[in-house]
């Protein structure tokens, strides 16, 4: 039994092991996520290090972000895309005061003031080539999803919603992830752990002393290592207008397919998007999971207006070094 006054330890640990499986799902789909490799005057530096802390200063506030990430591909007439996610790991949906709490967190970063005029060493013409400038793109990712309010309420206000509720490969994750901390001793040594020295999924081992470290804590680790490494992910558009987040079990796409075949598996209020590549294949490649209540209303949407939805999903991701833009048409797999 976990001895209460280390539970809320315990669940810090789990959600920040839960940031940085989300932060190698991000990395998969394209983005630069080490902060010393992305440009920006927002960040903080370590006053002993000099180095950049995942902070950003905005208008009036600072912000520690779960996950910062530019994306390698640039766009006309737009300047780089800079994510910043905010990694929820509750056993419950994400409620409204969570969205509006973040909508002012996004809206402080994105105000943050380009043009100093008190800076002396550069004018303010000069400051155009001395600063950088990003389209900043705000994005919760949520274990357990959204409530309505929520969904509707960060739509407006132009934040990215991620939910994995239902998610066959990240139900596993999860799985791995909680029988893990299975392996750690509830002792007084676990209010020790340095939080700052966890950056990357590999230094939880580092930063759990020894004496915590159950005898399969080695192995229930290795475990969660080899099965990030055995799937994929790619951030797209569905229906060019809803970002969405395929996850999948193969390493890489079928780069010829100019379409995929898909069905729907509906839970109570949620709805995943099975993926398979032929039309008689009985085990898919890969999956979308749709915020709770948003197929069922997709479906009356599509009704009312007479307008044909799951059509077609945009995917970016990264080859050989070289970021590529795929669009495949959606076939359904079974006609109900």
């Amino acid at each position: 039994m976990v001895i209460r006054k280390y539970q809320g330890v315990l669940n810090n640990l789990r959600g920040r092991l839960f940031e940085l499986a989300v932060h190698e799902i991000v990395k998969k789909s394209g983005f630069e996520t080490e902060i010393d490799r992305i440009e920006s005057d927002q960040f903080i530096l370590d006053r002993k290090t000099g180095k950049k802390k995942k902070e950003i200063v905005g208008r009036a506030g600072k912000f520690k972000a779960d996950i910062i990430g530019k994306f390698k591909i640039n766009f006309p007439f737009s300047y780089p895309i800079l994510l910043i996610g905010e990694c929820k790991y509750l056993n419950k949906k994400i409620k409204i005061d969570i969205a509006r709490y973040y909508l002012g967190i996004y809206t402080d970063v994105s105000q943050f003031p380009r043009i100093d005029i008190k800076n002396f060493k550069f004018t303010k013409y000069e400051q155009i080539f001395s600063s950088y400038r990003y389209n900043y793109v705000p994005v919760i990712f949520s274990l357990k999803g959204f409530e309505q309010k929520a969904q509707a309420f960060l739509w407006a206000h132009g934040i990215s919603f991620i939910s994995y509720e239902n998610s066959p490969l990240f139900d596993k994750l999860n799985s791995l992830l909680e029988n893990f901390w299975k392996e750690v001793y509830k002792q007084p040594d676990i209010k020790k752990v340095d939080f700052s020295k966890i950056t990357d999924i590999n230094d939880i081992k580092e930063a759990i002393p020894d004496n915590l470290k159950k005898i399969n804590f080695d192995k229930k680790f290795e475990k969660i290592n080899r099965y990030l490494n055995s799937i994929n992910s790619f951030i797209g558009l569905l229906d060019n207008r809803f970002v969405i987040n395929l996850i999948a079990n193969k390493k890489k796409l079928n780069r010829g397919a100019d379409h995929l075949f898909f069905d729907i598996v509906t839970k109570g209020n949620s709805a995943t998007i099975e993926l398979f590549y032929k039309k008689e294949s009985k085990k898919p490649f890969g999956f979308i999971t749709l915020p709770t209540h948003f197929y069922k209303q997709y479906q009356k949407y599509s009704e009312k207006c007479k307008k044909d939805i799951l059509q077609s999903i945009t995917l970016f991701y990264e080859e050989e070094g070289i970021t590529k833009i795929q669009n495949i048409k959606l076939v359904k797999k079974i006609i109900t």
